[in-house]
């Protein structure tokens, strides 16, 4: 056998060779998918943004009470008339984001709770803080929205015309849901049946929301496509905590 260092190496030092490279490879990999985290959150944003635009400046009509005009007017119109609106659908969409103002209002308290017995809001779980932050942009866009009116409602509320996108029970629903429910994918143990219902809730709020008749789709998109931005930020910054008992 010819005297080449490629035929000395044992099998033993072949095999260690091999993990070692392919541990070099899975960390570049790991490296490379931290590095396009932020993609999924600029993906969206911009998606947002730019329905935004188009929703202010696409087949705008006076269509709306009082002839106020409303974008894509006429995909509104038509799903308006089929969808109709229903006094059921109305106080399921007030229960879903009732509920999901109640659950941020927990995980706030939680966070209290952990500052005070730290006595540092700096040994406050990083995921619960983070959800904080998401509750503040999430409040932050409905108020933007009341004074940058892109639409206006398809129905007068107490004789008044007031602000329709995005759809804030839509956004608030999906994007307290959709957060928690990433939340939970970093705690330990079954929650299988919390993920359930966060993921039904996510997915019933724009629904009941439509066939309340209270908004136009438009705003409806509007306001899935908000949260997916907001929760695609909160899981771009999420970290898995290192203890078990750091969310205690």
């Amino acid at each position: 056998m010819p005297d080449n260092p490629a035929f000395s190496e044992t099998p033993a030092l072949v095999y260690n060779n091999i993990l070692y490279r392919t541990g070099v490879l899975l960390s570049m990999s790991k490296k490379n998918r931290n590095r396009q985290s932020g993609l999924p959150f600029i993906v969206s944003a911009a998606a947002a943004i730019l329905y935004t635009v188009l929703v202010r400046m696409v087949d705008v009509q006076p269509i709306g009470p009082q002839n106020s005009e409303v974008g894509f007017a006429r995909l509104n119109g038509w799903v308006f008339a089929k969808a109709g609106s229903h006094t059921l659908f109305y106080w399921l969409s007030e229960v879903l984001v009732i509920a999901a103002i109640l659950l941020a209002f927990l995980f706030a308290l939680k966070g209290l709770v952990q500052m005070l017995r730290r006595r540092s809001i700096a040994r406050v779980d990083s995921r619960i803080l983070l959800l904080g932050v998401m509750f503040v942009l999430v409040i932050a866009t409905y108020f933007l929205f009341e004074k940058v009116i892109i639409n206006y409602r398809p129905v007068l509320e107490d004789g008044v015309l007031e602000a329709s996108f995005p759809s804030s029970h839509t956004m608030v629903t999906m994007t307290i849901f959709g957060c928690v429910r990433a939340f939970f994918k970093t705690e330990p143990g079954d929650n299988g049946l919390m993920q359930v219902l966060l993921l039904a809730g996510t997915v019933l709020a724009p629904l009941f929301r439509l066939l309340s008749g209270m908004h136009w789709v438009t705003d409806i998109i509007g306001g899935c496509l908000y949260s997916v931005m907001f929760i695609a930020l909160y899981r771009t910054f999420l970290k898995t905590p290192k203890t078990g008992g750091q969310s205690r």
